[in-house]
């Protein structure tokens, strides 16, 4: 039986896949696979990924017409039967040479369900949020906001299976917040052992209102989830989930400004007041992540003002355009 299996999603990455296989055959851990899930990818990625594989028995390739991230994903869930652990990793990401070893010694030491280590930028970027925090034996709103990243986990696969889990299918990371709610066997390393690409194609760059409209599904599922477990009585960790749909409603609003469309807008809007916006989290975490300003601007300003916040939006995007010209 392989220790763990790796699986990595890819998409249209050529550029990167190469970098992002070659880390992975540079771990200094020995009893894995990688298993290279591609979605359908229109450019040279699977050429580059088969070239890599005439020298390599590692790396297992599955090709499949295009399903989304969550799809992809389940996909290599599905295929990796015969592994202890798995770990997702990102075409376009690469990892530290002790990424396995670290995180699977981790696992094995603490008798873990799931290992979590720190994630570094590539570039470094001061703005990069991490997605990190280090577990201290506690499962609350402070420490899902910041852990629900697949990329920078080790699962028992057994654990998986128990949980019958799989990915949401279109988009994102937060099905794992069912993972994360029904164990206490988690443990983290401080140590940055994976890198996130930062300059990638990511949804910031898309202004589709029907992808953060799933988005916003996905957050009401993990509230669901939250509901459905054995969290049910404990109310912050209720208004943590109404917190992760109100964020993602302001995304949706944000999206409808860019787009100059006030008829989704005023949609949105009136889906968004049906949640108490005094909710503490909301004020917490825009404050402690974006600045008091940027809380009032969203809290007071986006949500009643659909000329005036788009007119700010519209003086920020051309800002940004200077500056990269610079």
């Amino acid at each position: 039986m392989i220790d763990i299996t790796v699986i990595v999603t890819l998409y249209n990455k050529e550029k990167y896949i190469e970098d992002c296989i070659k880390s992975l055959l540079q771990q200094e851990f020995e009893n894995f696979n990688i298993l290279v899930i591609d979605d359908g990818s229109t450019d040279e990625s699977c050429s580059l990924v088969t070239n890599l594989m005439l020298n390599e028995s590692k790396i297992l390739l599955h090709k499949q017409a295009n399903t989304g991230l969550g799809g992809a994903r389940n996909k290599g869930l599905e295929l990796a039967s015969n592994c202890r652990y798995v770990c997702f990793v990102d075409g376009d990401d690469y990892v530290k040479p002790n990424y396995l070893k670290t995180l699977y010694t981790l696992c094995e030491l603490e008798n873990a369900d799931i290992s979590i280590c720190n994630v570094e930028s590539y570039p470094m970027n001061k703005n990069f949020r991490a997605w990190f925090k280090e577990y201290k034996g506690k499962v609350d709103p402070e420490f899902l906001d910041d852990s629900l990243m697949v990329v920078n986990k080790l699962f028992r696969k057994s654990y998986l299976d128990e949980m019958e889990f799989r990915f949401f299918e279109k988009s994102g990371d937060g099905a794992i917040i069912k993972l994360m709610l029904n164990t206490n066997n988690i443990i983290s390393s401080l140590e940055p052992l994976y890198i996130y690409r930062y300059v990638k194609e990511s949804m910031s760059n898309t202004r589709s209102i029907e992808l953060y409209k799933s988005v916003v599904e996905n957050s009401k599922k993990m509230r669901t989830i939250i509901c459905e477990s054995k969290y049910n009585d404990d109310s912050n960790m209720m208004l943590f989930g109404d917190y992760m749909v109100i964020d993602t409603f302001l995304q949706l609003l944000v999206i409808d400004i860019m787009n100059n469309d006030k008829e989704e807008y005023s949609n949105t809007k009136k889906e968004l007041l049906k949640f108490d916006l005094n909710n503490k989290y909301f004020k917490k975490f825009y404050k402690d992540k974006y600045g008091i300003a940027y809380y009032f601007v969203v809290r007071y300003l986006l949500i009643n003002s659909f000329y005036l916040s788009r007119f700010m939006i519209l003086v920020r995007d051309a800002i940004r355009k200077v500056i990269l010209i610079k």
